[in-house]
């Protein structure tokens, strides 16, 4: 009983310490919509565009391909050199779009990632994107939806 107790004190102050971190380096960010639900103060930067993307309800043991679109507001070409894809619980995600990939100065592009889902409910899944961008190295992705029988 004392080693279940110590253990969650444990994690409470780790999970209060993560926390205080988090406000104070979000804190020198500022307050933009970056902040918002759209996935995070690791979103503010150069490329902009929607970072969350749900595919709805998608059919159990289906694969559906989800796509973020993003623009570079920079004055510099930005590569995109990486993404931390993989499987977990039932879902995963791989990057379909061939990288390294160019974004020039004010141009759009896309990427896109095959999802195969094999556990009915509800998902969210987070991606991180990898870029040659000092200001934005890491872009978070969520994938969200419901698989249904």
């Amino acid at each position: 009983m004392i080693r279940i107790i110590g253990a969650g004190l444990l994690t409470v102050a780790v999970g209060l310490a993560a926390g205080a971190l988090l406000l104070y380096f979000r804190s020198d960010t500022g307050s933009g919509p970056a902040d918002g639900p759209d996935g995070g103060a690791a979103n503010s930067g150069q490329l902009t565009g929607a970072f969350v993307n749900d595919l709805g309800p998608v059919k159990v043991q289906s694969t559906s391909m989800s796509r973020f679109e993003f623009r570079n507001e920079s004055g510099h070409t930005i590569r995109i050199i990486g993404a931390a894809d993989g499987c977990r619980a039932g879902l995963c995600v791989f990057m379909r779009t061939e990288l390294p990939l160019e974004v020039p100065a004010g141009q759009a592009t896309s990427l896109e990632f095959d999802c195969h889902l094999g556990k009915p409910g509800l998902f969210m899944e987070h991606v991180s994107v990898y870029t040659d961008e000092p200001t934005q190295a890491v872009i978070k992705l969520t994938i969200t939806g419901e698989v249904v029988e």
